[in-house]
């Protein structure tokens, strides 16, 4: 069944300065639910800076498919605060959720090549709750500017999915497990720009985690846990030469823990952006990356000549494409308990003219 989405507003009221009560009513249908949502919101302001916000939600779903209907409340508190060191944010909920695998695919779904989904149209809900905290800290008179984020997310109930292969295809079967799982991340920018030197640097940080249930090569559920790590350092020039430069340099860490086996994989990057503005008619821009894995260590380059006449409507490009002719690189991919390691083929050197005409 399949229904155009159709939101209503029925009600939004606001009562009150300091603070602040919102009740709204939604009423639509999407796709074979019909849907009632009903959220209350309250907004207390503790002093000009800092201020405290509840959202209490309760939403009602009825599934044409199933014939099933759902009650689904939802709680959230927020404290933002906007003081001297930044700009603060902290929330946390807890809500119970809907796991709708019959609305992405309901019997044997064709995704990827070879690869079979399948599943029992089912629905069930989970608990789910969550916390959470932003930081911002923004000094542009010092050319100075940091953001922190990060969620953590647990649930009591996880989708299993279990893998069986077959000489010709892949058949992948989804249920439903009494058994939690975790899920976060903490990302941190910071941009730094110094005026001596007309060159801006950006550090950045990301991890994550993640720890729910898989089917073991014995077929009995296992517990996987998988954490990456990522850093990259990144600077630009602004100089009022008629070049500039922009270069990175960027590692990343992924471990897999799976039983009593622990594996780690590592990938660095670098490249450097050139951007030569020869006159006004003549622009030259070349770039130079480098990727290793493990032992496998590839480079490219690659560099684009323009030229624009002036008062003319013809521009001309000339460009060079994998100029050391790099024939495959090696990429990795992390599922189920392993990593993997896949060799791709890329497209060979070639050198191209362009002529463009603006109407």
């Amino acid at each position: 069944m399949a229904i155009e989405n159709e939101n209503r507003s029925l009600l939004s009221k606001t009562i009150g300065n300091k603070t602040g009560i919102v009740d709204s009513l939604k009423i639509n249908f999407k796709q074979r639910f019909f849907n009632v949502n009903n959220t209350l919101s309250f907004i207390q302001n503790l002093s000009k800076k800092t201020k405290i916000s509840t959202d209490i939600s309760y939403l009602y779903k009825i599934d044409f498919e199933t014939k099933k209907d759902f009650k689904l409340p939802k709680i959230q508190v927020n404290l933002s605060s906007n003081l001297f060191l930044g700009a603060l944010s902290l929330s946390a909920g807890i809500s119970k959720e809907l796991f709708d695998t019959a609305n992405l695919y309901s019997g044997f779904l064709i995704k990827g090549y070879r690869n079979l989904y399948y599943n029992n149209a089912f629905s069930d809900t989970y608990v789910q709750k969550m916390i959470g905290f932003s930081h911002t800290l923004n000094y542009a008179n010092r050319g100075f500017y940091t953001t922190t984020f990060g969620t953590l997310v647990k649930s009591n109930k996880s989708i299993l999915m279990k893998e069986q292969i077959t000489q010709n295809n892949s058949f992948y079967y989804n249920s439903i497990i009494g058994k939690s799982n975790i899920s976060g991340f903490l990302d941190n920018h910071t941009t730094a720009y110094f005026h001596a030197i007309k060159t801006s640097f950006t550090l950045s940080n990301n991890f994550a985690l993640s720890e729910n249930y898989i089917n073991g090569i014995d077929n009995d559920i296992v517990k996987f846990k998988s954490y990456s790590h990522n850093i990259k350092l990144k600077a630009q020039t602004y100089f009022k030469f008629p070049i500039n430069f922009k270069c990175y340099i960027k590692k990343s860490n992924n471990w897999n823990i799976y039983k009593d086996q622990n594996s780690l994989l590592t990938t660095t990057s670098f490249g450097i952006d050139a951007d030569y503005k020869i006159n006004k008619h003549w622009h030259f821009n070349t770039k130079l990356n480098h990727y290793q894995l493990k032992l496998n260590r590839h480079n490219f380059l690659s560099a684009v000549l323009h030229y624009k006449p002036q008062k003319s409507r013809i521009s001309y490009k000339l460009k060079a494409h994998n100029l050391f002719n790099v024939k495959s690189y090696f990429q990795s991919s992390n599922y189920g308990y392993s990593n993997y390691i896949s060799k791709t083929d890329i497209i060979p050197r070639y050198i191209m003219f362009y002529v463009n005409y603006r109407f």
